[in-house]
């Protein structure tokens, strides 16, 4: 067979001078087989991630990244990939509830979005005395009153920072509606209210240009909506009455990626209009690792031209290619793995509360 079967079981990848770049190029992408771990452990105060940003300008001799996620717990550490066991800089609850993501909004402010309805933007270089948190710059209070937020997306208009043009902020909450907020060094302004789904949105993704909006949710479909005049675009229906957990646009805006409890993932081209079928339906990662092993967060990975995903509750870790839906690597990689994010070519790994880093094997 041509798919690389691997395990991911410990020990580092390639030299020390090798693992200290940020990022580390694959050369020729069609040698990329698999993901070994590095060796450095990182342990955070957050029991379940289910959000990480990574922020490579802080001016610090590592990428910063920040951890949020259950019982609105936050963590700020360090990224090291040698032998060093990393406790946080920064820990502390930043919400009532758990924390569906985080952004860096710059070098040194984050933004957070909590199934309390709230969104807060912190300084992670402020600490205040009697607490120990970063100082809370902006609230939002409820964004949608009533709904809990599931998802939030936040487009950055430059890499000045809040003190540039507005931010782009879009929630999805409980009540299907998405919520279209600007950030800015004043604070987070609600620009409107759009009810898109019939059910609750289950994540949302702005386009790399800004200008388009994604979401999905437990009402089956794939719905773009242009920001820019506000209203609903085209609805690409999922095949079959399945609830939908997560997409995201790649990279360079042309595709769309969804994925859901019916064990696939499917690739999308918004330009063909709505009800068009997808390009691709990536298949193989649940029938083979066993059944009721949902797809939950995979994520583009190397500019887009290759999909990693876990599976929920799954140790199990999948790699297809973009260009024409190959598998090019099914494996283990010894826990379950919550949340996934990249740095580079870097994979970043969530397991409960210990972070840890992987890098590409080359045939």
């Amino acid at each position: 067979s041509s798919v690389y079967q691997y395990v991911c079981d410990g020990g580092s990848s390639g030299s020390e001078e090798a693992q200290e770049q940020w990022p580390m190029e694959l050369g020729n992408h069609e040698r990329l087989k698999g993901f070994a771990f590095c060796s450095a452990k990182h342990f955070v105060d957050v029991k379940r991630v289910y959000s990480m940003a990574i922020n490579r300008d802080s001016g610090m001799n590592a990428p910063l990244l920040a951890a949020a996620g259950h019982q609105g717990m936050v963590s700020i550490l360090r990224l090291f990939k040698k032998d060093k066991e990393q406790e946080p800089l920064l820990s502390f609850q930043a919400h009532k509830k758990w924390i569906g993501n985080v952004f860096w909004i710059d070098r040194i402010h984050f933004l957070t979005s909590s199934t309390d309805g709230c969104v807060r933007i912190w300084d992670s270089s402020k600490k205040g005395a009697a607490n120990g948190k970063a100082l809370m710059v902006a609230e939002s209070g409820k964004v949608n009153a009533g709904a809990d937020i599931f998802s939030a997306d936040l487009h950055c208009s430059s890499s000045q920072g809040m003190g540039a043009a507005p931010h782009k902020l879009v929630t999805g909450s409980r009540d299907g509606v998405l919520a279209l907020s600007h950030v800015t060094n004043t604070g987070i302004q609600a620009q409107s209210l759009h009810p898109v789904h019939d059910r609750s949105v289950k994540c949302v993704s702005i386009s790399g240009d800004g200008q388009s909006c994604v979401s999905t949710g437990n009402d089956y479909s794939v719905r773009v909506t242009d920001l820019r005049i506000l209203s609903q675009g085209s609805v690409l229906q999922w095949e079959g009455n399945s609830v939908i957990n997560s997409c995201s646009w790649q990279p360079d805006g042309s595709l769309i990626m969804s994925a859901g409890i019916d064990h696939t993932i499917k690739l999308w081209d918004p330009r063909k209009g709505s009800n068009s079928p997808p390009l691709h339906t990536l298949k193989g990662h649940s029938e083979i690792y066993g059944a009721g092993k949902c797809i939950y967060h995979p994520i583009f990975y190397d500019h887009g031209r290759f999909i990693v995903t876990p599976g929920e509750k799954s140790t199990r870790l999948s790699l297809y290619r973009v260009c024409d839906g190959a598998t090019i690597s099914r494996g283990d990689i010894g826990c379950i793995a919550l949340t996934f994010a990249c740095s580079g070519t870097t994979l970043i790994h969530a397991s409960n509360a210990v972070i840890r880093l992987m890098e590409p094997v080359l045939r």
